[in-house]
């Protein structure tokens, strides 16, 4: 077994990824699978596909009838990366993330936010854009959505074009939110000594959701797989496996696309029960 072969042992509240292979018997099977999941590893030759998964995505393809078995050498080599990463120690670090030093907290990328305000206020400002589906739910036991606005406001504000950006919609996804926190770090601490930083912010405007995903982010914070939102009122889920996958919910071309999201609340695509107005 993985843990025989040294791998880290799970805890009882992870559900890490393990790598699967499995055959497919025509295109439009192969296309069926390959709608589940962002990244697939497709043999033609041997029409074997191969997919990071979920405990509970694994389950799901078994129970579709597909041939789905845990490649443990494949898992082992992605056990012994992770490890690697942690025992790495990258030149920027903050606290949190286990595995994951580099990469800001929703607590950490929010005070990232109010530091780069109260330093720089001409340049940049919070702004807070509502609840998220925790916090409306059961209000102090989510988040609220916030925004950080850059422009330099003595070049005027609302006439200059704007550019809105979304990052890390996928809980699991950490790179987006530390990369759009560091672009706007990059441009507010970079005005009147970066030329390229200095012309946009007097020229354009910025609103970056910095963490688009703040209570699903602070379920993978904690160690699980997550991907979706938090909202837990739609299906029979397990308690690994409920939320709305936020890139799928948008209202443009919602449901648009066949094989490109699912109706079953507890996929990983699951593209919520309506569009949104």
């Amino acid at each position: 077994t993985l843990a025989a072969a040294g791998a880290p042992a799970a805890t009882s509240t992870d559900d890490p990824l393990v790598f699967v292979t499995m055959h497919y018997a025509s295109r439009t099977q192969l296309q069926a699978i390959a709608s589940r999941f962002q990244h697939v590893a497709i043999d033609e030759k041997t029409h074997t596909i191969g997919v990071e998964a979920t405990q509970d995505e694994l389950k799901e393809l078994r129970l579709d009838g597909y041939d789905a078995t845990i490649d443990e050498p494949a898992t082992l080599r992605m056990r012994q990366a992770e490890a690697s990463w942690r025992r790495a120690r990258p030149r920027i670090r903050h606290s949190a993330i286990t595995g994951y030093p580099c990469y800001r907290t929703v607590t950490e990328t929010y005070a990232t936010m109010d530091q780069l305000a109260r330093s720089h206020p001409s340049l940049a400002r919070v702004v807070d854009i509502g609840p998220s589906w925790l916090e409306n739910e059961a209000p102090g036991t989510g988040h609220r959505m916030r925004a950080l606005e850059l422009s330099n406001r003595a070049t005027g504000f609302s006439s200059k074009p704007a550019m809105v950006v979304f990052a890390s919609i996928h809980a699991r996804e950490y790179t987006p939110a530390e990369l759009l926190t560091r672009f706007a770090e990059g441009l507010v601490n970079g005005y009147g000594s970066d030329p390229e930083a200095t012309w946009l912010l007097d020229n354009f405007r910025f609103h970056l959701i910095l963490q688009a995903n703040p209570d699903g982010r602070v379920k993978a914070e904690h160690g699980l797989s997550w991907r979706k939102n938090v909202d837990d009122s739609n299906g029979h889920c397990s308690a690994t496996s409920y939320g709305i996958d936020l890139n799928r919910n948008f209202s443009f071309q919602w449901n648009g696309t066949p094989g490109g999201s699912s109706g079953n609340a507890c996929a990983g695509t699951y593209r919520g029960p309506w569009r949104l107005s």
